[in-house]
């Protein structure tokens, strides 16, 4: 790799927030950035000196911008990977891997590498063809289906909580199965709370960072905690699971793995919900409880560049909440209530034009000498920059 200073260009696949927080913190160490987004508008892209706006179909300008990189990584996984592949030797620049991006990026092929791992998921089933109806049909509500490619934050799920939904989802399910879609069907658990623990990892060691506890709404991130309110037990076991699945994946760069917590007769069980092969919205909290953020982070382990210890900075806690579109009113946030703010350390904004609802357009942190007082000032503030 170039020197540092001397030209260093890491490229970023995708121009949303996370590339541009990954890019300020590329920066501070002397590095050069490059983004690659088919919307012209997006953050990251707007703020780079190297912008490549362009389909990812575009074989010419893909090519070019990995010619110019160093290293590349991506900000979400929900990228073609048949056209990556056609980069030939630029293929080995991509942090994580393309293989680990053909996990995540598949629902069923996730679960069925973190079944065969023996890693704890919670039952699901393959729905590939019309043998599978009977199946599903035996399958204990509720269940929830979900699309295998291409769904976040709620999108392409059906929730089935009776057996009067299943039967009247079972035609659309047949049309869907006969005209080649697979899907994946999930028994739905009573959460006792969500978890999420992010895992960097260089050759092959690993660096973790602290647990976040989470809560989501219509399944968006609404909420991220932190310190977790966990027991020492169950965040050695988190920290080991998400260490064993980032090896397994031989992951180099960062991977969030995000967890079920399920209350069952023996006590409190955990299940691998989802993974993300990037930095994730939960981490958010890290720019500001701890030392090294999540961007920090990767940003060393592209660079190759020693880690350190990562720690909380205080005995604080925080609370993160998400800003949706939703918040909006006239297309703005009634930010005057910013002046009345309690326990207020960040806003983040993220210049998205369209505030659309369920759309993450920033979010905010606050603390407090509790975790409960750290959210509800969160909430707070939030509400009050709606208007409401």
């Amino acid at each position: 790799m170039k020197e540092l200073g001397n030209g260093t260009v890491v490229g970023i696949l995708g121009g949303g927030q996370l590339g541009l927080f990954l890019a300020q913190s590329l920066a501070r160490l002397g590095a050069h950035t490059s983004v690659f987004d088919p919307d012209s508008q997006a953050p990251a892209l707007r703020h780079t000196a190297r912008p490549f706006s362009a389909p990812f179909s575009e074989q010419s300008r893909l090519l070019a911008f990995a010619e110019q990189a160093s290293v590349i990584t991506y900000e979400f996984e929900h990228l073609p990977v048949h056209y990556l592949a056609g980069l030939g030797e630029h293929v080995a620049k991509i942090r994580p891997s393309l293989k680990v991006l053909e996990v995540a990026q598949d629902r069923l092929i996730e679960k069925k590498f973190l079944k065969a791992g023996g890693f704890p998921v919670v039952p699901f089933l393959e729905l590939k063809d019309g043998d599978d109806l009977a199946k599903l049909q035996a399958f204990p509500l509720p269940i929830l289906v979900k699309t295998v490619r291409g769904g976040y934050d709620g999108k392409g799920q059906t929730r089935l909580n009776k057996q009067a939904d299943l039967d009247s989802f079972l035609p659309r399910l047949k049309e869907r199965l006969s005209a080649g879609e697979v899907l994946v069907a999930e028994q739905v658990v009573e959460l006792h709370g969500e978890l999420s623990c992010i895992v960097g990892r260089k050759a092959k060691q690993s660096f973790l960072m602290p647990i976040f506890e989470n809560v989501h709404q219509d399944s968006i991130l609404d909420t991220t905690v932190f310190p977790a309110q966990i027991s020492d037990e169950l965040r050695r076991q988190v920290e080991e699971l998400s260490t064993a699945i980032a090896t397994a994946l031989d992951v180099q760069g960062l991977l969030t793995v995000e967890y079920f917590i399920v209350k069952e007769a023996s006590g409190l069980k955990i299940y691998v919900n989802e993974l993300a092969p990037r930095p994730h919205n939960s981490g958010h909290l890290s720019m500001q409880a701890f030392n090294i953020s999540q961007f920090d982070l990767l940003a060393r382990l592209l660079l190759d560049l020693p880690v350190g210890k990562i720690e909380p900075i205080s005995n604080a806690c925080f609370a993160m909440a998400n800003i949706l579109g939703d918040c909006y009113h006239d297309k703005r946030l009634k930010l005057e209530a910013l002046a009345d703010a309690e326990g207020l350390v960040e806003i983040l904004l993220y210049g998205k034009e369209e505030p659309r609802p369920a759309r993450k357009m920033g979010h905010l942190i606050t603390t407090g000498a509790t975790v409960d007082e750290a959210l509800t000032r969160a909430r707070a503030v939030r509400l009050a920059l709606s208007g409401s």
